[in-house]
């Protein structure tokens, strides 16, 4: 699924600093989250 967010810079420039794949360690820290958080 495409869609469109927003986040704020500090938190992109931080999984852009990780290099090439960085969308798709943000999408894993958020499942991530979201296993641990979900009620």
């Amino acid at each position: 699924m495409l869609g469109s967010l927003r986040y704020d810079a500090d938190i992109i420039d931080a999984f852009k600093a990780g290099g090439e794949g960085w969308q798709t360690r943000m999408n894993s820290a958020l499942r991530d989250w979201l296993r641990l958080h979900w009620v």
